[in-house]
């Protein structure tokens, strides 16, 4: 019996059940996953199950988990359902803002600058941040956030 082919299938199969766990908005328990068929045919144990889920839940983004409510027919302390997807990407910089602009308006330039003008080259660009340099400064953007490192020399 190849085990690790058994692992990606057990994990294949919870994956699709904590889906339907949170799309039904109710979470399982590792008792109520072992009573599917398909979980039985690949898990020999409750605690196999369980010790799945835990996995899955300490691997971070991918799983809730939530208090078990008490069952006549279960000593199982924790439910589970997959994580809801996320209501929108985070806003990426646009590498169009006009960063000369708002550099000029901070430190108190009494011109409007040429938007051309700006020398600026982009070392990092992430979604979510941009560090930049001019030769004197280094700018990191970030979308609530400007830091300006100035040169001493």
């Amino acid at each position: 019996m190849n085990t690790a082919r058994n692992e990606r299938t057990i994990y294949d199969i919870l994956t699709h059940l904590l889906k339907k766990a949170r799309d039904e908005q109710q979470p399982i328990t590792s008792v109520e996953a072992f009573d599917n068929n398909d979980v039985r045919r690949f898990a020999e144990t409750v605690n196999k199950v369980s010790d799945t889920l835990g996995h899955m839940w300490r691997r971070g983004d991918m799983v809730d988990r939530f208090p078990a409510p008490k069952q006549f027919n279960s000593q199982a302390k924790f439910s589970y359902q997959w994580k809801p997807e996320p209501k929108a990407a985070p806003k990426a910089i646009s590498p169009k803002h006009d960063q000369a602009l708002d550099r000029s308006i901070r430190m108190g330039a009494t011109s409007v600058p040429d938007a051309g003008a700006s020398t600026r080259r982009v070392v990092i660009e992430r979604p979510t941040i941009q560090v930049s340099d001019d030769g004197a400064n280094v700018v990191i953007d970030l979308p609530s956030l400007q830091i300006i490192i100035r040169s001493r020399a």
